[in-house]
């Protein structure tokens, strides 16, 4: 199978559907498969889900039991993903994916890249696009990943990356954050496992309105952070480092 897309979800019944048909219809000539992973939530999205899972034959729906996070929802995904390309896309699918879509893979054929991130910098720091909160919330975690990370990634946070398949599974599967941040995550391992990111900046006209960034949560998401950075990351990175050589060894052609 050449692609396997994952979608997390929570509250996203109205426009979960128009998502998949953009996607199955940017991947038609492909074999493809696209697995829904959703929040135990009081909307309809996961009627919606299987509904879209009677319509279509290469679409699976997980159902999580609990409301754990976004991280839980995608790790859940791509481990269960069986493609050659795992594509990780927000339910809104923020992006023109149609696109950029051959300019990402001519990205990920380089040998050295594990994965591609698509970008947008510019429009989730603009306050007229996005509100106050929000845009100070992506300027200011891009700047603390700089300064305490070290990560010269651009934008780690917009909800649209594609993954070499047999790397996402590994590096997925020592990812603990079940958060939002669990991007700061996969990035530390990618790097430290040697692999390359590329960047495929994007403009984004428009943002979904749905968002849980308020000032509670950026309290607790500082916190997360803090507690990463100072602890966390440390013993996340050496608790992977018995796999590295065999993950390199078996990922570059």
């Amino acid at each position: 199978m050449k692609y396997s897309v994952v979608i997390p979800c929570y509250k996203e019944e109205k426009i979960l559907e128009k998502t998949v048909l953009t996607l199955q219809n940017i991947l038609k000539l492909e074999d493809f498969e696209i697995i829904i992973t959703v929040e135990q939530n009081p909307s309809h999205t996961i009627t919606v889900a299987k509904n879209l899972r009677r319509k279509y034959r290469n679409v699976k729906v997980l159902e999580n039991n609990n409301q754990y996070g976004k991280g839980y929802s995608v790790k859940r995904g791509v481990l269960m993903s069986k493609g050659e390309m795992v594509l990780v896309v927000d339910a809104d699918l923020p992006v023109n994916l149609a696109k950029y879509f051959s300019y990402i893979i001519t990205l990920i054929d380089d040998p050295q890249v594990g994965a591609v991130y698509v970008s947008s910098l510019g429009d989730k720091t603009c306050r007229r696009k996005r509100g106050v909160i929000r845009s100070e919330a992506s300027f200011w975690l891009f700047f603390l990943r700089r300064l305490f990370l070290n990560q010269g990634i651009t934008d780690t946070q917009l909800g649209c990356k594609l993954y070499k398949g047999s790397i996402a599974r590994e590096i997925f599967s020592y990812v603990d954050e079940k958060g939002f941040l669990y991007e700061l995550q996969v990035t530390d391992l990618l790097l430290n496992f040697g692999f390359q990111i590329e960047e495929c900046i994007v403009r984004i006209n428009w943002f979904s309105e749905q968002s849980s960034v308020d000032v509670s949560n950026l309290f607790k998401s500082t916190i997360k952070f803090f507690s990463y950075s100072l602890i966390g990351r440390h013993r996340l990175l050496r608790k992977s480092q018995t796999s590295e050589v065999r993950l390199i060894e078996t990922s570059h052609p």
